[in-house]
């Protein structure tokens, strides 16, 4: 089954949100839906080495929902959350657009095997002429590689594969995740109407 997870935050009354793809074979709707929903709540955003941790307390995610990419018209599974960014940084100068960028790479490269993920609530403390410090960088290594554990590989430990697909369409063609990486500079997520949009895709061809 191919899920379809919509992650949404606020920073600074600014609506962010981020799309994921996993893949799980054997799944079971909507029991499986809920289950990837807590999964990212409690792993993705939070947990010892979940990305709240790199991010300032101003970010704050609401609302987890995991769509089944296998059938059309079917009602999401909705999780509403109150997960905040664990630093207490200088949230006047971290705009909502400037993100903290993890790239998701598959095995066949190009732009179809490609997707972003946006985090914002970046501390400007912890970069230096918009490149970001040695150590923060040292600081996210362990926090992809727990991502990398639970999530991506032909065996992850969640039970959920972090795939990259197309935005629509049924049963659609996916590719894998092999690896994560950090950017070292600042994504840039665009300003948009509180929706989901091309974008704010990050599994996206």
């Amino acid at each position: 089954m191919l899920f379809r997870v919509v992650i949404t935050g606020v920073l600074n009354g600014a609506i962010n949100q981020n799309v994921l793809h996993f893949k799980k074979a054997g799944a079971v709707w909507p029991t499986d839906g809920a289950a990837l929903c807590a999964d990212i709540r409690d792993n993705w955003l939070g947990g010892t080495n979940g990305v709240r941790q790199g991010l300032i307390t101003l970010q704050k995610w609401t609302l987890i929902q995991a769509y089944n990419r296998d059938t059309i018209g079917d009602v999401p599974v909705s999780l509403s959350i109150n997960v905040t960014g664990a630093k207490v940084g200088n949230g006047t100068q971290s705009f909502g657009f400037s993100a903290i960028l993890i790239r998701l790479r598959a095995a066949s490269g190009g732009k179809r095997g490609r997707g972003r993920c946006y985090l914002p609530g970046i501390d400007p403390s912890t970069w230096n002429a918009g490149v970001m410090s040695q150590t923060e960088i040292d600081a996210w290594t362990p926090r992809l590689a727990q991502l990398t554990t639970r999530y991506v590989g032909a065996s992850p430990s969640s039970g959920f594969q972090l795939v990259v697909a197309p935005k629509s369409g049924v049963n659609p063609t996916t590719q894998a995740v092999v690896r994560l990486e950090l950017a070292t500079v600042p994504g840039v997520q665009r300003r948009r109407r509180p929706r989901c949009s091309r974008r704010c895709c990050s599994s996206r061809r």
